[in-house]
């Protein structure tokens, strides 16, 4: 995405390019905002875990069910998920 600039300077009229290049900005924003949200709730169920309580909440029982493109974070171990040795398929075989 960062390798558009260029291109969109170059490419663009001033003012065009400055919408472009804004509309970049906040979608990057949005998604560490996003990632940040994320990180909080899996901290949460890895705490969760250590302290022997049952997982609560919809999300992630939806996201273990999905047969495809599942998000890595809901159905793996939180403590990989944090680590970053995610151990999930991409797709469900149960």
């Amino acid at each position: 995405m960062f390798n558009l600039i260029e291109t969109v300077i170059t490419k663009d009229t001033p003012a065009g390019a400055a919408k472009v290049l804004a509309a970049l900005m906040e979608t990057c924003v949005d998604r560490l905002e996003s990632l940040t949200a994320v990180l909080d709730e899996v901290q949460q169920r890895s705490e969760s875990r250590k302290n022997g309580e049952a997982e609560s909440g919809n999300f992630f029982l939806v996201e273990k069910a999905r047969p495809v493109a599942s998000a890595v974070y809901a159905a793996d171990e939180p403590d990989n998920v944090l680590s970053g040795k995610c151990t999930e398929p991409l797709y469900n075989t149960h």
